[in-house]
């Protein structure tokens, strides 16, 4: 779990403080230039479409680690009775 388990969390959080700053951002500039109802919220919204695309193609990318990478597995220690069979 370890590397990969890091990554979501990051990711996550990272999109939990940048996208609502890209869509107030952008909607207020939208505000600014007179544009009225949803439309001011559309560019916004295809920057995000456009964001999860791109977040998609990276976890498709993504390859299991080669097994040189692993750490060795323990040899399992005798147990006493194991020792006396």
């Amino acid at each position: 779990m370890g590397a990969i388990h890091g990554r979501l969390l990051t990711a996550w959080s990272t999109a939990g403080v940048l996208g609502p700053l890209i869509v107030n951002a952008i909607a207020d500039a939208n505000i600014a230039a007179g544009v009225q109802g949803p439309g001011r919220y559309t560019t916004a919204f295809m920057i995000m479409i456009g964001l999860l695309v791109v977040g998609f193609v990276c976890n498709e990318l993504i390859r299991p680690v080669d097994e040189k990478y692993h750490e060795p597995v323990p040899a399992a220690p005798a147990t006493a009775a194991g020792a006396q069979a």
